[in-house]
């Protein structure tokens, strides 16, 4: 999975992107590469400080984002990029995301990652009257390359999906000059719940939806991609979100 190097943005001063690469147990190679030597083709000027480590997701990316926002009194830090261990990005990706933001005007733009396992599920979801819907590969390959709540609403037909559009934190870059930078944070949201029938089930929010809703209730807006290429890597094989695929036609479950 290559492209051809992007072109340069212009002769406007080069967007500063703070690129932080959270892990737990191990770094894809592929990754690290892709992130220390092949992040930009010189369009941006890259800060790639080294992987954060932790076993609590939400506090590995706070400490990522609070060592961004402090290094940002000192260097003008345009842009700031997030990627997975387990995420292989094609090569020139901050490049491809930098651009979408710059020329969508929107707050993040977060690539489309797809779920490991054969359904083609992916991390990118509306809420709905029935709880968050994630869409599929096979429906995202129905939408603009580059999209929102309203291409979803429209090119899916499905009006009552209201909002909002939630993304995932394996591929994304977002404006750091915004306010809302500086009013939001990372957290995972846990809880236990009752069926009809009194038994009790837990429930989970990840922290990329929930930072989703809270960026776009501070005001901000968000788009998600597919025109930065990437495997999501599993125990059992690479799944990617080049092409449409999966054993799912549409979300049976109606949430994560």
């Amino acid at each position: 999975m290559s492209q051809p190097p992007s072109a340069p943005m212009g002769a406007a001063k080069k967007p500063i992107v703070y690129l932080g690469l959270p892990y737990h147990k191990d770094i894809l190679p592929e990754t690290m590469l892709c992130c220390s030597t092949h992040a930009s083709d010189g369009s941006c000027a890259i800060i790639f400080p080294p992987p954060t480590k932790g076993s609590i997701l939400p506090d590995v990316f706070n400490r990522i984002w609070c060592e961004a926002r402090k290094m940002r009194k000192q260097i003008p830090i345009t842009h700031f990029v997030m990627v997975h261990s387990d995420i292989r990005p094609d090569i020139h990706f901050v490049d491809v995301l930098v651009r979408e933001q710059v020329g969508t005007g929107a707050d993040i733009v977060s690539a489309v990652v797809p779920i490991k396992d054969r359904r083609g599920l992916t991390s990118t979801a509306v809420d709905s009257p029935a709880g968050p819907r994630r869409l599929t590969m096979k429906e995202v390959f129905r939408l603009p390359e580059t999209f929102g709540l309203n291409d979803v609403k429209k090119t899916l037909l499905v009006p009552s999906w209201h909002g909002p559009l939630v993304v995932n934190t394996g591929c994304w870059v977002c404006d750091f000059t915004r306010p809302w930078v500086d009013k939001v944070h990372f957290e995972f949201q846990t809880a236990i719940l009752e069926d009809k029938d009194g038994n009790p089930y837990p429930v989970r929010c990840g922290e990329d939806w929930i930072f989703s809703r809270d960026v776009q209730r501070l005001g901000g807006t968000i788009l998600a991609t597919r025109k930065v290429r990437l495997n999501h890597y599993g125990d059992d094989g690479a799944y990617t979100n080049a092409y449409s695929w999966g054993e799912w036609e549409t979300d049976k479950e109606g949430s994560e």
